[in-house]
């Protein structure tokens, strides 16, 4: 499961993370983005600066548009997720003999 953000890009350079420390930021195409409210996402655990590694969606007007994007991405995620093997009654009391 990817690790995920909601921050709020200034300009071209800057942006505010989750908890309102200014950070600078790098994108994978080394473009600038426009200001707003956006999704960062990293595919791996211990990945969490905002550079090539971050993937940036957005921008949004609001936050919460972007926490709606992230819902959204939540939801497709588990729809995508099959669900674990039914183990039937028969199984279940064999499990416990």
């Amino acid at each position: 499961m990817p690790i995920y953000e909601i921050v709020n890009v200034l300009d071209g350079r800057y942006l505010l993370d989750a908890e309102s420390y200014q950070r600078s930021y790098v994108t994978q195409s080394g473009r600038t983005l426009l200001p707003g409210f956006y999704l960062v996402m990293w595919t791996s655990s211990d990945a969490t600066e905002f550079d090539e590694s971050a993937e940036y969606i957005g921008p949004f007007k609001l936050a919460l548009h972007a926490k709606l994007k992230l819902a959204q991405y939540l939801d497709e995620s588990q729809a995508r997720t099959p669900p674990p093997p039914r183990v039937s009654s028969v199984e279940q009391r064999a499990q416990r003999a």
